[in-house]
């Protein structure tokens, strides 16, 4: 089933390309009188390769490949808080193609990272804990305003937008100032998984001017929220007539809501580094008995998940 996404944008932000031109010799010296401010970086082996900027990408030009690495919205903006739609995302590959006199939209895709800005009631950090494990992901220690899941050559991050451009020394957009901005991001991080996601055994810019393509990616995106565990709240009732193992299911929710998510990965960590069981499996069958006891203590009702879930889930993308 389709996705309908209203009210807030969904951009692509970091778009990692290159094209491989040792078939074409005569493009090398094409390209390269086409950079400004070149940089030339010689190695221990003789070879040398060039570098140069425009706006926001870096530019390198290799002995067989041409490689583009940068933010289609810090292009287009000069900032990664505004959004841009699609067509803006074509004019800024068109905008790069006229500066090299060349087609990117022939370029592989080697990265792309899919996010979008929300402004949220409370400080971004105070969500982190009600999120949790996924299945696919390895869940990273909250670090700074950030927390990671990660996987070999996937990684999806939820983050405080403003302190991130603090901590850069970048200027933050005048409507953006003072706000408490939430971030979520998937990262496709080779051209493998990003073919595999589109559906294209060799994903090109060009495949992402299409619509289908555009909105496959955003299905992903929001196929990765969704499978980030999210923590209910406690119901720590007692009643009468209840069984020793219900107080004890009780009991150990409740620790597990007291000790957080940062406290909660950190002691399955120590687990591991103490080797504290004999096989992978056992530790994966832990936690989902602990997910298991915390559903079964628990209710639905909590603040910081709705809000969360109703901004997600509205979500406009602009694909003409």
């Amino acid at each position: 089933m389709r996705i309908l996404y209203r009210f807030c944008k969904i951009l692509i932000d970091t778009l990692n390309i290159s094209y491989c031109h040792k078939e074409e010799p005569y493009l090398k010296a094409e390209l390269l009188s086409n950079l400004e401010k070149v940089t030339e970086v010689k190695y221990h082996n003789g070879e040398c390769s060039y570098q140069s900027k425009y706006k926001d990408y870096s530019i390198t030009l290799g002995r067989s490949n041409l490689s583009l690495r940068g933010s289609i919205a810090k292009q287009y903006y000069g900032n990664n808080f505004q959004t841009t739609t699609r067509p803006q995302l074509i004019e800024t590959i068109g905008e790069l193609s006229e500066h090299l006199n060349f087609d990117i939209s022939e370029c592989k895709v080697n990265r792309v990272d899919v996010s979008t800005n929300y402004e949220m009631n409370n400080s971004t950090p105070v969500y982190f804990d009600s999120l949790g494990q996924d299945k696919y992901y390895k869940r990273q220690p909250q670090w700074n305003t950030t927390v990671y899941w990660n996987q070999t050559k996937r990684k999806k991050l939820c983050y405080d937008k403003g302190q991130w451009a603090k901590d850069k020394g970048l200027l933050i957009p005048l409507e953006f100032r003072g706000l408490n901005i939430f971030r979520f991001e998937n990262r496709l991080m080779s051209a493998f998984v990003v073919g595999e996601v589109m559906g294209k055994l060799k994903p090109q810019v060009k495949h992402l001017f299409e619509e289908e393509t555009y909105k496959t990616l955003i299905d992903e995106w929001y196929k990765q929220w969704n499978n980030i565990e999210k923590i209910k709240k406690v119901n720590f009732n007692l009643k009468p007539n209840m069984k020793q193992s219900e107080i004890k299911d009780l009991m150990i929710a409740g620790f597990m809501e007291d000790m957080g998510q940062e406290g909660y990965v950190t002691l399955l960590q120590r687990m591991k580094d103490y080797r504290v069981f004999n096989h992978a499996s056992l530790y994966t069958r832990f936690k989902n008995t602990i997910k298991d006891i915390r559903d079964r203590n628990s209710i639905d009702h909590n603040l910081l998940i709705e809000e969360l879930e109703m901004k997600i889930g509205d979500v406009e993308v602009y694909y003409s």
